[in-house]
């Protein structure tokens, strides 16, 4: 098989994996807008990554688009104007109503099995969040002294990300980062399991791949 074909083969499978996700979080009539727009979303990514000429083709590239798509979805619902637009652009958004998006949001929230995915949105204090997406954001939402005690916020942030992993990712703020902004938008994503039907001891060893 050619690197072409290889690249060809990896994006069929990963887009069919996203619609898997997608089916198993949104089941309904309700959310079925939302499917396509995350598959869409989906394809888009993928055709990025595989026309991406400074990739290093003996790399491996292990993602998710509809971990990415539920970010840039909370993102989303706080922007306006021309941001909004842009975001609805990428994202297949137009004409899906907040109502929709609350229930898709509320339906992936719980994490179960193997399969980990949480977001933390830290708002610096000062900031006065509208009520509305408070309620969209939920649990997500944090204010944070941002100019103040910024140590506090990297140690955070960091915890955050170290439980949502199990410890794969300790840190993704270094002591020295100093917040620029008024807030900080985390998402991350842990999975692991064992293959449905596994290999005999003796079947397998350790080596590389590459």
């Amino acid at each position: 098989m050619t690197m072409k074909g290889i690249k060809c083969f990896v994006l069929a499978v990963q887009v069919f994996l996203s619609c898997n996700m997608v089916s198993a979080h949104t089941k309904g009539e309700d959310t079925e807008s939302i499917d396509s727009s995350i598959f869409d979303f989906s394809v888009d990514i993928m055709k990025v990554v595989a026309k991406n000429e400074g990739m290093n083709i003996q790399e491996n590239i292990f993602m998710s688009p509809t971990n990415i798509f539920r970010a840039s979805l909370l993102v989303y619902a706080a922007t306006s104007s021309n941001s909004r637009a842009q975001l609805e652009k990428a994202l297949y958004m137009d004409c899906i109503s907040t109502d929709t998006i609350n229930k898709y949001l509320s339906k992936t929230k719980d994490n179960s099995g193997t399969l980990l995915e949480a977001e933390r949105f830290y708002v610096d204090k000062s900031v006065n969040v509208k009520k509305q997406y408070k309620e969209i954001v939920s649990n997500s939402l944090k204010k944070v002294d941002m100019n103040g005690e910024p140590s506090k916020v990297i140690d955070e942030v960091n915890n955050f990300v170290n439980n949502v992993t199990n410890g794969m990712i300790p840190e993704v703020l270094e002591e020295s980062f100093i917040p620029g902004g008024k807030s900080i938008f985390i998402s991350a994503i842990y999975f692991k399991s064992n293959w449905d039907k596994l290999f005999g001891k003796g079947y397998h060893c350790e080596t590389n791949i590459i």
